[in-house]
């Protein structure tokens, strides 16, 4: 009897254009059987990866690599959730992938960014956070308010208990270094350096704090939506979606500078597809290799869908 290999994918929701899942589907055909499932959340996938006994067929701790973001791979690396890719530095789409992405995912064993370490994870997409704002809000909102144009300016007394924010510390922490003129990254030392201390750092957090009604991944589009709130601060790959969708919501890319984000292929620990039922499937390869392709790049340059790599 001739022995199916199966190649079992699962991915952030909207992460994988359908153009690229109908072709990918078409080319492996004759090899194996493709199945993909999407869930709404990375913390869903996170969540996931540590239930490997679940019975679902559509769980992420079965698959052979899941979505992952870059706040994500230490996390998952400490916990035990992921393994390293196997062969990584052998196979084509390494060779593609230009040098200060092989950085970003060479880790130690304890999750740290290590250039003697195991390949963890293969980019496939970036982009940055933005933040976005109703215009007729602002027109409703108290007179002497301005445009937004950076991360200052979310300060407005009219924006106090008016922001969504999406669910991530070090979005937040580094806002509030940037309103103080720091960077994201800013350490202790580089604080210093600007006259500033840790208390100033957290009496600037809890500024910040005070204007933002919400914190989720999840939420924080409904609630621009919905009104509740006039201002968001999210990811590129929810919000330049929801521009488009409507004509009252403006984007703005904050003048000081902003924060990058890469969604990543990472293997679960429990992978146990394809043949060998041990590990994960071999067409795992032929699934990285497709994403960091240099025609398939050509074709995917914006924010909306995340911008590759190469």
């Amino acid at each position: 009897y001739e022995l199916e290999i199966a190649l079992k994918i699962v991915a952030l929701r909207g992460s994988v254009p359908s153009d690229a899942i109908l072709e990918f589907r078409h080319a492996l055909s004759k090899y194996g059987r493709f199945q993909l499932a999407q869930k709404p959340q990375i913390a869903d996938i996170f969540e996931e990866l540590g239930q490997p006994r679940s019975i679902s067929l559509n769980s992420a701790a079965r698959a052979d690599a899941v979505t992952l973001g870059d706040v994500w791979l230490g996390p998952a690396i400490r916990a035990g959730l992921i393994q390293p890719i196997p062969e990584a530095e052998s196979n084509r789409w390494w060779g593609n992938l230009p040098p200060r992405w092989r950085e970003l995912v060479k880790r130690g064993a304890d999750g740290s960014v290590d250039p003697k370490g195991l390949v963890w994870a293969c980019p496939h997409r970036w982009g940055c956070t933005l933040i976005a704002y109703r215009k007729s809000a602002r027109a409703r909102s108290a007179a002497g308010a301005h445009p937004i144009r950076d991360w200052g300016d979310l300060l407005q007394p009219c924006l106090r208990q008016r922001v969504a924010w999406v669910d991530s510390p070090r979005e937040f922490v580094g806002a509030a270094l940037k309103t103080l003129g720091g960077g994201f990254n800013t350490g202790a030392a580089e604080l210093a350096s600007l006259g500033l201390s840790d208390q100033d750092l957290a009496q600037q957090v809890d500024r910040l704090r005070q204007q933002v009604r919400v914190f989720s991944s999840k939420e924080h589009i409904k609630a621009l939506g919905a009104k509740d709130v006039w201002a968001v601060v999210g990811w590129s790959g929810d919000l330049v979606p929801a521009a488009e969708r409507s004509g009252d919501v403006v984007l703005v890319a904050p003048a000081s500078g902003t924060s990058l984000w890469a969604d990543m292929w990472a293997v679960p620990s429990h992978a146990q597809h394809g043949s060998r039922m041990r590990g994960p499937s071999p067409l795992l390869p032929a699934w990285l290799d497709y994403w960091l392709q240099p025609s398939r790049a050509a074709w995917n340059r914006g924010l909306k869908s995340g911008a590759s790599p190469l």
